[in-house]
């Protein structure tokens, strides 16, 4: 319950000190994602929370609502359409997924999904490797595809064998290995 409150009391202080597309942290679609992800994580973990008040459930949806909304006006889909791209789509997917009550939510979805399956192959070489070539990256690309991929599983839709190989290249043979 202590950490329900602090939860709910830091992202308060987030939304009244952060307004809308106001200032440094609504100007990285990226980061917008990365916070909205993470806060959808903790409120989940927090739902049932003596501490979620009507008043605060309806300013945190709001501000999640607006998450989106500035995710998908402003997709990194020319500037960066590598791990930014990727963790935007996850976010812009992820947040319909769970909130299926926004009213765009359908068309979020269907489009965060369509795009992240059309971009498995331009991130990942065959290897498994990531097309930016560094690790960090591929632990950020990877783990946005892997939530998505099962946060639609878990859903009951399917995931194509393209992304799951695009996630665990190793599931089908894809190195020879002489012993």
């Amino acid at each position: 319950e202590r950490y329900a409150k602090e939860f709910f009391s830091l992202v308060t202080h987030w939304i009244d000190s952060n307004p809308y597309k106001t200032g440094v942290n609504w100007t990285s679609a990226l980061e917008v994602a990365v916070r909205a992800i993470s806060w959808l994580w903790a409120y989940h973990f927090c739902l049932h929370s003596s501490s979620l008040t009507p008043e605060i459930n309806l300013k945190i949806l709001r501000s999640i609502y607006q998450h989106v909304q500035y995710i998908e006006r402003h997709l990194s889909i020319f500037s960066s359409p590598y791990n930014h791209l990727i963790g935007e789509l996850s976010a812009l997917f992820m947040i319909a997924a769970v909130f299926p009550e926004f009213k765009e939510s359908m068309t979020w979805r269907e489009k965060g999904w369509k795009m992240l399956e059309g971009e498995i192959e331009k991130q990942f070489h065959h290897d498994g490797g990531i097309v930016e070539q560094a690790t960090f990256y591929q632990h950020f690309t990877l783990g946005f595809y892997l939530m998505s991929a099962l946060l639609r599983k878990m859903n009951g839709c399917q995931v194509s064998d393209k992304v799951w190989q695009g996630i665990d290249p190793c599931s089908q043979p894809c190195l020879k290995v002489h012993m």
